[in-house]
């Protein structure tokens, strides 16, 4: 019954990895031999996506939400970030209306000047 489940949920290209295994664990670590490996671009693609993260018009909720959602994945692909990167990471993704908050030493964050609007 299991294997059924899994086989019908399969995608037509995924289908053709498992075609002929007749044991629902066989088919289950044919698939994870495959996919669980991150590939190099996944990696790269989720650093950008932390490295350019900004509040925007984004709530801080919403912001911090977003870079957990990055961090989270980044840790599933044994791709940890260390946490002072984090904290300068987002730092400068905060937008301007946040720069009376931020305390930093300037060799952790760097941020371009903004003179007043």
């Amino acid at each position: 019954m299991l294997i059924c489940w899994l086989i019908f949920s399969l995608t037509e290209n995924v289908l053709a990895h498992v075609i002929g295994i007749t044991i629902s664990r066989d088919v289950w670590c044919s698939l994870e031999r495959i996919f669980a490996l991150p590939s190099r671009a996944r990696v790269q693609q989720l650093k950008y996506q932390l490295h350019t993260v900004k509040t925007g018009t984004s709530s801080m909720s919403e912001y911090s939400q977003s870079v957990k959602f990055i961090m989270d994945n980044l840790a599933a692909v044994a791709n940890s970030i260390a946490d002072s990167d984090l904290v300068s990471t987002l730092l400068s993704g905060l937008s301007p209306k946040y720069d009376s908050f931020i305390t930093f030493r300037p060799s952790t964050v760097r941020r371009t000047h903004r003179p007043y609007a």
